[in-house]
């Protein structure tokens, strides 16, 4: 709406006024892209590209450059700069996630489980249910209920409560026929917590 408008330009013209007093600032470059991405992938792009292979936002700043490609329609480009990425920083998560993300929205599915299990298996790694949740989506897509089952209760065993695996669970069984009464208590409680969450009320 308007107002979101006027707060999205108040913002980057706060940020540029920033930048001009320190061109180096790449929080404030990584904010400017996000602002613009929506509406100018162009100048995002632009100002993405000013964080460079030094900086502690350099990964971010690539993923989110890969996801403008996508959404253009490049996907090759994407998952080139994913890889890339993942090649540059090969101890970053952030990395291997984006990548894993990306081969899966182009069909990857067995290639996103793979970098998905590398994360998720290494060593010293802490437990995280969006790995988990992401490999579920890679393997339902490829037709193994086995895994995930398994991945969806690993996931629901850290993260309870999250109205994504909630549903994600809930309809996985519907569409199944098993589990019914579970299931559909599950989708309320995802629609309820949800419901909640953005509203601050309860679903009737």
């Amino acid at each position: 709406g308007l107002i979101a408008q006027k707060q999205t330009a108040f913002a980057l013209d706060y940020l540029r006024l920033a930048l001009r007093l320190d061109p180096a600032n790449d929080a404030a470059w990584l904010f400017v892209g996000d602002l613009l991405g929506p509406v100018d992938p162009d100048d995002a792009r632009a100002a993405y590209d000013h964080i460079g292979p030094a900086s502690t936002n350099y990964v971010a700043a690539r993923g989110k450059l890969a996801w403008i490609a996508q959404n253009e329609g490049d996907h090759a480009a994407a998952l080139k700069l994913a890889q890339e990425t993942t090649a540059a920083a090969p101890d970053s998560r952030e990395a291997a996630t984006t990548l894993a993300d990306l081969l899966r929205a182009n069909g990857r599915y067995q290639d996103s489980a793979a970098v998905l299990t590398r994360l998720i298996d290494a060593p010293g790694a802490e437990a995280d249910w969006r790995l988990y949740y992401m490999r579920a989506v890679a393997y339902e897509e490829l037709g193994d209920a086995d895994k995930t089952q398994a991945d969806l209760q690993a996931a629901l065993k850290l993260a309870p409560d999250e109205p994504e695996l909630l549903n994600f669970q809930g309809y996985y069984w519907v569409d199944r026929g098993e589990h019914l009464n579970e299931a559909l208590t599950m989708i309320q409680r995802a629609v309820d917590d949800l419901a909640r969450q953005r509203f601050g009320v309860h679903s009737p």
